[in-house]
């Protein structure tokens, strides 16, 4: 990732409890008790429908189509959640490089952030063209 998008690498260290996260490639059911409780609150607040919620990957509940992502995620943040991940959805990927799980701290107060290193330190100019 940080080849491709020329980024740093952070190394940090959870500060927060790891059952206020969100697998967003996991079932409804398979979520810890405490991100149920959020998913539920935040869907109630916005109106979701969870019908078939056990079944249904918490990707699709908590960013269905046409929802403002951002504004989730900050009452998510609210509800004690601080970081959500997963693969990319198809809509998301740009290239190979995108694939794999990326994380995403939607609460900066969970994580304490113990190196930063510049990508291109850690290869030489030669390799990368520069």
């Amino acid at each position: 990732m940080a080849n491709c998008y020329g980024g740093a690498i952070y190394v940090v260290e959870f500060i927060r409890n790891s059952n206020f996260t969100i697998n967003l490639n996991g079932s409804f059911r398979s979520q810890t008790v405490e991100a149920r409780e959020a998913i539920l609150r935040i869907g109630k607040e916005l109106g979701f429908n969870f019908d078939s919620a056990g079944k249904v990957q918490a990707r699709g509940l908590i960013h269905p189509f046409e929802c403002n992502t951002a504004e989730v995620n900050r009452l998510l943040a609210d509800q004690g959640i601080w970081m959500v991940y997963g693969t990319l959805s198809g809509m998301e990927c740009s290239g190979l490089r995108d694939r794999g799980i990326q994380y995403a701290v939607i609460d900066e107060s969970a994580i304490k952030i113990k190196q930063v290193t510049n990508y291109y330190d850690l290869v030489s100019p030669a390799s990368t063209g520069r």
